[in-house]
């Protein structure tokens, strides 16, 4: 099987939502077989990432089914076990999320087995959170990694140490009081960032790693805040620009288009693995609709599928030349990265602009200025640079919508019914061709994908125009 099948496997994620199902007796046999069938050090089962995660899955499990019951002494003592091999393991080279993970677990089970032991986690756990969290959670409340997935992912993590935290006596409540005041606002900010970067169908958006399942969907993480009275409001400014991770969420006037478009780098310097070529790409929701989409994901397998994935023509952007914006390998690898050269916003309207076709010949850059109106969307397009290059534009419609070649442009419609009408520069070459996307892991749907391409000398500038047909 799949690498990540058997981590999700051994997450055990599904435990805690069983715990008070009266019939549930037989979790407990799940939970012993997995202690007999994975000795210590198994391959997978113990790599520091998923004993995270399974470590705070299992402790919510006792906790939410009442406490230490008759049989469960065994695993009891698997999850000290598994939280001193942790101790052990923490993932500094990795760095990122896996090292939030890794601090998580090890304040939950601090918190929950107290003692001498446990209290040497809880402080190695809030440790780690003191040094980490100001330097992975940006200024904006962004992840660094900048995928919404991830975020969402760490962001229940934090929600779920405050939630056993606040079971605490009072007395370590209250010399706790500074780490629990630093958890409590860095999970507030990283909400309203979460719920600036999501579509208004209640799912986030996907730039670089990121697809639905995986984590919790937006709603279900503001309802756990509004559960642990966090306050996290959301700006609704005509444009706004989350400044230190890069993205820009812009609205209509009518409220009805949203556009979320990315002008950040592909992630931490040191850590970008879970970063693609989306470098100014955009993705669009009407009246509530996805309607241009990035691909997804649905694989972290190494190989041809899990690179195409990843590519810049996996976005809504720009190529040139057939080259990427970064250089991807493997299955988590990034070399050569675009750098982001501005970004600002007037109005409705934000630009950008990055070099990542800068190593090529000519040294072009791309710049990109997107206009939301209640009548439609404009792109324009700017390419400084010299010499003779090839662009080609792509453009992925949610599979719910059909798009095909009408005159000199292209016309979605859903259910038979129009949608809008989109009108390229004259000197653009247009197809629609079937692709695909993929809203969850090993999922892949089909979908149309819009082409545009030219060859010609730099400097040169294009626009796209799609207007609203209802």
């Amino acid at each position: 099987m799949p690498r990540l099948v058997l981590y999700h496997l051994h997450y055990f994620t599904d435990i805690p939502s069983r715990a008070s199902d009266p019939s549930s007796d037989w979790l407990r046999d799940v939970l012993l077989s997995w202690i007999s069938s994975n000795p210590p050090g198994t391959r997978d089962a113990w790599d520091p990432y998923p004993t995270s995660l399974r470590i705070v899955n299992w402790i919510k499990w006792m906790l939410l089914k009442g406490g230490v019951s008759s049989g469960d002494d065994d695993i009891v003592q698997s999850l000290a076990v598994q939280t001193r091999h942790l101790e052990r393991n923490i993932e500094h080279d990795l760095s990122a999320n896996h090292l939030l993970a890794n601090a998580t677990a090890l304040t939950a089970s601090g918190l929950y087995f107290g003692s001498e032991e446990g209290d040497r986690w809880l402080e190695e756990g809030l440790r780690l959170f003191k040094r980490e969290l100001p330097e992975q959670v940006l200024g904006d409340g962004g992840h660094y990694e900048r995928s919404p997935m991830y975020h969402a992912i760490v962001l229940e993590q934090l929600l779920d140490v405050l939630n056993v935290l606040y079971g605490a006596s009072d007395p370590l409540l209250d010399r706790l009081a500074e780490e629990r005041r630093l958890l409590e606002s860095t999970a507030a900010s990283m909400q309203s960032w979460l719920e600036l970067l999501s579509h208004p169908d209640g799912e986030m958006s996907f730039f670089n790693d990121s697809t639905m399942g995986v984590a919790l969907r937006v709603p279900d993480l503001r309802a756990y805040c509004d559960r642990l009275g966090l306050a996290t409001p959301v700006p609704r400014d005509d444009v706004v620009h989350l400044t230190e991770s890069g993205y820009f969420r812009i609205t209509s006037e009518d409220d009805r288009t949203l556009v979320l478009f990315d002008a950040g780098p592909v992630g931490p310097d040191h850590q970008p693995g879970h970063g693609h070529c989306d470098a100014l790409s955009f993705e669009l929701s009407r009246d509530g609709r996805r309607v241009f989409v990035n691909s997804g994901i649905s694989t972290y397998e190494r190989g041809e599928e899990r690179l195409r994935q990843r590519r810049t023509a996996a976005h809504n952007t720009v190529t040139v030349d057939g080259a990427d914006q970064c250089e991807l390998w493997g299955s988590h690898r990034c070399g050569r990265r675009h750098g982001i050269l501005s970004a600002a916003s007037s109005g409705r309207s934000a630009e950008a602009g990055h070099s990542g076709f800068a190593h090529l010949n000519g040294s072009p850059l791309h710049r990109r200025t997107i206009e939301v109106l209640e009548s439609g969307l404009n792109v324009r397009d700017g390419f400084d640079g010299e010499e003779e290059h090839e662009l080609e534009w792509s453009l992925r419609v949610h599979p719910d919508i059909e798009a095909r070649r009408a005159g000199s442009g292209v016309e979605l419609t859903v259910d038979g019914e129009p949608l809008a009408t989109l009108k390229f520069s004259p000197d653009l070459s247009l197809s629609v061709t079937d692709s695909s996307w993929h809203p969850g892991f090993n999922l892949s749907l089909p979908c149309p994908l819009i082409t545009a391409s030219w060859r010609g000398r730099l400097r040169a500038g294009f626009e796209l125009k799609s207007s609203w047909s209802r």
